[in-house]
């Protein structure tokens, strides 16, 4: 995502959910893809913190998992996601993605 990602826009990148967190306080990105398989804090638990959160929860957040079995998109998405990104991920999806919410 990031080598797609460096030609078109700023990528800032986070080692885990605790950190990403930290990063979109102090950075206020555009677009979070937020993995949900994650160290320290994943996915699920971040996506809480970031709406609870008044100057971060209008930023758009995508989920980028693994998890594709029936079912699983609308669970993610249920939990406050705007997006949902299945990996391996298209390079071209994930271009389209971000142009139709920026």
């Amino acid at each position: 995502m990031k080598a797609v990602l460096e030609g078109h826009c700023r990528v800032i990148e986070a080692m885990d959910g605790r950190e990403g967190v930290r990063l979109a306080a102090e950075r206020r990105p555009d677009i979070i893809f937020m993995d949900i398989a994650m160290p320290v804090m994943d996915g699920l638990q971040a996506i809480k913190v970031i709406r609870a959160d008044e100057a971060l929860r209008d930023i758009p957040v995508l989920a980028v998992t693994a998890s594709a079995m029936t079912g699983d998109r609308e669970a993610i998405l249920a939990h406050g996601f705007d997006g949902y990104l299945s990996k391996p991920i298209d390079p071209a999806a994930l271009l389209d993605t971000v142009k139709r919410i920026l």
